[in-house]
């Protein structure tokens, strides 16, 4: 079986193209996955002092990558080759990369209930979700939804039209469809 992350996922944010889903990790890594396969484009290190990456943001043409981590620094990566271009330090601890994207709502009225444990559509509890693929964070970019989980899974909800999704889970590189 082929693992998302070690450690819980504390960000994950979609390209502007959709073309990749991008998340950080308490295991001190930040992940680039492909957002329709599921397959890892990058593993990307470089955080320093062992510490947790707690949010990424992509550039609004998605070649570049953001990440904050708990080291007090912000790192700006290639989103293709997955070099390091550069290194701000801060001052502070870095909680959230806010700025250098945008996300949109998901359509028909799709969300996630306030305790985590549904999907929600038209704000009524739609979708339950079990225990293991409950998020600790979450993006959604138009029909698509990334979610990291507290066991490290990294997973994608898509709609599409007619209420027909497509969820692939990162964490073992398998897809399945379900038809309301």
């Amino acid at each position: 079986m082929i693992s998302g992350h070690s450690g819980r996922v504390s960000s994950v944010a979609f390209s502007h193209d959709l073309a990749r889903l991008a998340s950080a990790s308490y295991d001190k890594t930040v992940k680039i996955w492909d957002a329709h396969s599921g397959a890892r484009l990058q593993k990307l290190k470089g955080h320093g002092h062992g510490h947790a990456v707690n949010s990424v943001a992509f550039s609004h043409n998605s070649a570049r990558l953001a990440s904050a981590s708990h080291d007090k620094t912000v790192k700006i990566w290639d989103a293709h080759s997955g070099a390091c271009l550069q290194t701000l330090e801060g001052q502070g601890n870095i909680n959230n990369l806010v700025g250098f994207e945008t996300q949109q709502h998901l359509h028909w009225g799709m969300g996630i209930s306030s305790d985590k444990t549904w999907i929600t559509r038209n704000a009524q509890n739609w979708l339950w979700l079990p225990s293991e693929y409950r998020l600790s964070s979450s993006t959604v970019s138009g029909t698509y939804l990334g979610v990291g989980t507290r066991s490290g899974m990294v997973w994608t909800f898509v709609v599409l039209e007619k209420l027909i999704f497509s969820v692939s889970y990162f964490s073992l590189l398998k897809k399945s469809t379900i038809v309301e």
